[in-house]
């Protein structure tokens, strides 16, 4: 028997002190829910009915000190399960009446459990890199937090969190739902983006697009490699909460790169169909774990860097080391190249 969680955005209702109109009064979170998966229950036919409240919390709360509307919460999750653990896109809607601050933005966060811890919600982290590029995973949820005590907490923040895509805060698009699936016989996983540009202004609003991008940790995703949809508007999309989808239509987290789907909705009247489908093939450049590091003729490595994406730029500054003979060595998935660099 096989207990199976899944994420779900839910909402609560704050007694706010400004009174805010339509979606702006929508605060939300997102719950784990999970249910037994055998015959009995039809393989999870029958529902997930076991609540056990949230995984993350918003890094600004929900209200201020003067009961302003701090923060909108978190909403729209997208969860694949890889290696030991379960992994969990989310969007954090950010800061409302209260200042942006470092590790309490906008955009993607990632929060990730054990598998053999997920229905604990105390096991769960959220992804966090700090200024200097430390990065950490953190208790996604405040000290003593339980589902039952939620509501006291409405005025607490909660941990720092790092948005995943950097990109997008830099040229002002707006990314509000992120999904990711394993590239079969890969070592890496594509992720399917999808936002609005405020820089490109169509009919109604900042137009929508659909993006795809590459990782191999799920964390480190690389610029948009190719935007696979454009609609004047999120409401003229036909591709709203879009997700992946196998070419044997079994899997949502696990395709092929030469053979998938992506499916998608139009979540805003006249509902003219409730699924819309793109079928794709793409072949981009792989990404990979790169290291370059400078060594002495006798093999000491004095200086390292690295990264992951399709193409990766690295400086060695060797200038503060004595004078002589040097070897550049860079590291790119299993190849290896080195080169000898005089320093006069």
């Amino acid at each position: 028997m096989m207990r199976t969680p899944t994420f779900a955005a839910t909402a609560i209702t704050p007694v706010c002190s400004n009174n805010a109109p339509s979606y702006e009064a929508y605060h939300a979170l997102v719950n784990a829910v999970w249910t037994t998966s055998n015959q009995g229950n039809n393989w999870e036919q029958k529902g997930f009915n076991n609540d056990m409240g949230p995984i993350l919390w918003p890094g600004n709360g929900f209200l201020d000190a003067s009961n302003g509307n701090a923060s909108q919460g978190l909403a729209q999750p997208a969860s694949i399960y890889t290696g030991d653990y379960i992994y969990v896109f989310i969007w954090d809607e950010g800061p409302r009446s209260v200042p942006a601050t470092e590790g309490r933005t906008r955009g993607i966060k990632v929060v990730r459990a054990l598998t053999a811890d997920c229905l604990d919600p105390t096991k769960y982290e959220v992804y966090y890199k700090d200024p200097l590029g430390n990065e950490q995973w953190l208790p996604s949820l405040p000290a003593g937090f339980t589902k039952e005590t939620m509501m006291s907490y409405l005025h607490t923040q909660g941990p720092k969190s790092t948005d995943v895509l950097t990109d997008q805060i830099a040229d002002n698009t707006y990314c509000f739902r992120f999904s990711a699936a394993k590239v079969n016989n890969t070592n890496y996983y594509i992720g399917l983006e999808e936002f609005v540009d405020n820089n490109d202004m169509g009919g109604g609003g900042a137009r929508h697009h659909l993006a795809l991008r590459f990782s191999i940790d799920l964390v480190n995703w690389s610029a948009r490699e190719k935007i696979i949809e454009t609609s004047n508007n999120w409401d003229a999309s036909s591709f709203n909460y879009a997700i992946f989808l196998s070419a044997d239509g079994w899997s949502n987290t696990a395709v092929d790169l030469n053979n998938f789907y992506v499916i998608g909705t139009h979540s805003q009247t006249p509902f003219r169909n409730p699924i819309f489908m793109m079928n794709f093939t793409y072949s981009p450049a792989i990404p990979q774990k790169v290291s370059a590091s400078a060594l002495s003729v006798f093999g000491t490595s004095f200086k390292e860097g690295s990264g992951s994406a399709a193409v990766v730029t690295e400086e060695l500054d060797i200038s503060g080391l004595a004078k002589g003979a040097y070897f550049v060595r860079i590291l790119a998935g299993a190849e290896q190249k080195t080169y000898k660099v005089l320093h006069n």
